[in-house]
């Protein structure tokens, strides 16, 4: 049984309305945003544009970001997520985390770098859904917010320092 894009954008609407935090697959939403990807082109403007305009991306914390297991995880809107960052930072904050599982909220933190979760995505997030390849500098700047609260200012502050030079 094949599922239509109109199916595809009611289930989507479903899971977005119901409890936070959702769980799903990350390589079942793979499919998922892949199917949405390619039926969209047949789709009229105003469907695209009500998509674009709310909150379907499914975003997991970082505790299961990479993961093909179950990952809780909520919906986002293009605005609140990008790409990749080429800075490094959020990677950074990862190894961070699992070093020191106990003395951070990792649980709750979203990993917003779509780059990672849905790789093969580029085109469609970014061409189609108007997401940003970069974060933005106050993106940048809760990303480093949250880096210094999962780890000691000495242990970040070479780090903060020098990712505020690569911004400048």
């Amino acid at each position: 049984m094949e599922v239509s894009i109109d199916e595809a954008l009611e289930i989507l609407q479903f899971w977005r309305m119901s409890m936070s935090p959702f769980v799903a697959s990350i390589a079942q939403m793979l499919k998922f945003y892949t199917l949405i990807s390619s039926g969209i082109a047949t789709s009229s403007s105003k469907i695209i544009n009500e998509l674009i305009s709310s909150r379907f991306i499914f975003v997991p914390f970082m505790s299961c970001c990479e993961s093909n297991a179950s990952a809780a995880g909520m919906f986002l809107s293009p605005k609140e997520v990008y790409w990749q960052d080429p800075t490094g930072c959020v990677d950074r904050m990862k190894k961070v985390m699992l070093l020191c599982p106990s003395t951070h909220k990792g649980n709750h933190m979203l990993c917003k770098s779509l780059g990672t979760v849905y790789p093969t995505l580029h085109d469609f997030f970014v061409n189609v859904c108007g997401v940003s390849d970069t974060p933005s500098f106050s993106s940048y700047f809760q990303i480093l917010q949250q880096l210094s609260s999962i780890a000691l200012p000495s242990q970040v502050a070479h780090k903060v320092s020098s990712q505020c030079t690569i911004l400048l």
